[in-house]
């Protein structure tokens, strides 16, 4: 009987130590590929983020709730917000930023004011990848069963 309890445990533990591990791995990705390029395109300096929890969403304040991974477009997506700390000059910023993934690939990063950042928002090269992907995918699904 505690060998099972035990083993529940340690499941749950490994699951949200991993579950950790890929919110850290997807935020510093997004950081290192999408943020800080931009934020320096436009003459800014990145300081630091923050996480901002489960149910806070900073600047996108018109989002819906949804404590399920929403459907875009048919495929399950996974928003996670942070709050990016960026320096103009010496004054010191804040951006709230969205970041949309399928599993761990990171499928957008919408800001949440442009006008701080001054930069149009361009299209993440995986979109159109992953959308490819899942269509072609689902069409082989959908050929199999005819």
């Amino acid at each position: 009987m505690y060998k099972v309890i035990i083993l529940i445990i340690l499941l749950f533990s490994t699951i949200i130590l991993l579950n950790f591990l890929l919110f850290k791995y997807i935020v510093n990705k997004a950081i290192k590929k999408y943020i800080k390029p931009k934020l320096n395109s436009t003459g800014l300096i990145f300081t630091s983020y923050n996480w901002l929890g489960f149910f806070n969403r900073g600047d996108f304040k018109n989002d819906k709730f949804v404590l399920l991974p929403s459907l875009e477009g048919g495929y399950p997506v996974i928003a996670t917000y942070i709050d990016v700390f960026y320096n103009r000059g010496a004054i010191q910023k804040k951006l709230t930023v969205r970041i949309d993934t399928f599993f761990i690939i990171i499928i957008r990063v919408i800001y949440s004011s442009l006008s701080s950042v001054r930069s149009p928002v361009r299209e993440n090269e995986q979109v159109n990848f992953v959308i490819k992907l899942l269509r072609a995918y689902g069409e082989c699904l959908g050929a199999k069963r005819r």
